[in-house]
């Protein structure tokens, strides 16, 4: 039987970890991203070793096709000092936190203009064995499949599978999800979506037509007129035309480009692109680098650290 897999964002995990409360090193260096993130990855490998036995860990590159299809995506993330100031002290740590990993046996994956997201995606149409996607980045659920499920480390509690997929994202499959997510937009990377449609209105959309091209199909029918939709779609009826007319669907189809994960087509460059760093485990060593970056509360407890990780590579 094949070990189960945990397939983890690298960022996600280190950038939650860093927007907790700072701690430092002797020198005044922030060390909170690097203690979160190996600190997750315990508890991760711990709650759930007995079906996923080996971890991946994935690290983003800027994705450059993304930024020449939407030259202001993810412009939000540095448009204050603040948040400037943030991210230069969160990648002041990554090289320590990847040496870290990179002592414990894990193996780290990235790829050359291309995010993690891209990268998961790839694996999910090549992974043979029960997955877990644990990122807090949504879109990775349009990867849920009968036999990968998405969790979100940022919280406890059961995750996100095939046969609950409804209950979680309310869309039916994962297409659905995608579709309703390109007319949403996403706030948090600058995408943005279809004017005058919220959650609930998209919900109903696919509840009501079940797909963007039987949409389309109503409106040439004559459907989305105000007096021939459904009542609960009455008061969208302006947006919903909007939507279907050219520069609404020329949105959507950009958003699609930006948000797909599923389609595989940029599957055969990420693999030529793509690094893969895996060392074999060295306690010593992880002790040793623990010791050097002020991380007393991990070196301490360096035998709880050897009993966890001694199977995850």
């Amino acid at each position: 039987m094949n070990k189960g897999l945990m397939i983890i964002d690298g960022n996600s995990v280190g950038r939650a970890a860093h927007n907790t409360v700072p701690s430092y090193d002797g020198e005044g260096n922030q060390t909170q991203a690097t203690i979160g993130t190996l600190k997750t990855l315990r508890r991760l490998t711990t709650d759930y070793s007995e079906t996923y036995q080996k971890m991946w860990i994935l690290w983003d590159h800027k994705a450059k096709f993304r930024y020449e299809i939407l030259p202001s995506y993810k412009g939000k993330r540095a448009d204050t000092k603040e948040k400037v100031d943030s991210s230069e002290d969160y990648y002041r740590q990554r090289p320590n936190i990847c040496d870290l990993i990179a002592l414990l046996g894990i193996k780290q994956i990235s790829a050359t203009n291309y995010e993690a997201d891209d990268i998961a995606g790839m694996l999910s149409r090549r992974v043979k064995s029960p997955t877990l996607l644990v990122t807090g980045d949504q879109d990775w659920q349009q990867l849920v499949t009968p036999f990968i499920s998405w969790k979100d480390h940022r919280v406890r509690g059961p995750h996100c599978t095939y046969d609950d997929f409804k209950e979680k994202t309310s869309f039916d499959t994962p297409i659905q999800f995608l579709q309703a997510k390109a007319i949403l937009g996403d706030t948090s990377d600058n995408i943005p979506g279809i004017r005058g449609l919220g959650s609930k209105a998209v919900e109903r959309i696919f509840d009501q037509y079940g797909s963007v091209s039987a949409l389309m199909a109503a409106k040439k029918r004559g459907e989305l007129e105000k007096d021939r939709l459904p009542n609960d779609l009455t008061r969208f009826h302006k947006a919903l035309n909007s939507f279907t007319e050219k520069k609404g669907m020329d949105q959507f189809r950009m958003n699609l480009q930006l948000m797909d994960l599923l389609s595989g087509k940029r599957d055969d460059d990420i693999i030529r692109k793509m690094y893969i760093r895996q060392e074999d485990l060295d306690v010593k060593g992880f002790e040793e680098l623990c010791f050097d970056l002020g991380l007393g509360d991990v070196s301490r407890n360096i035998k709880l650290w050897k009993r966890t990780f001694g199977a995850a590579a």
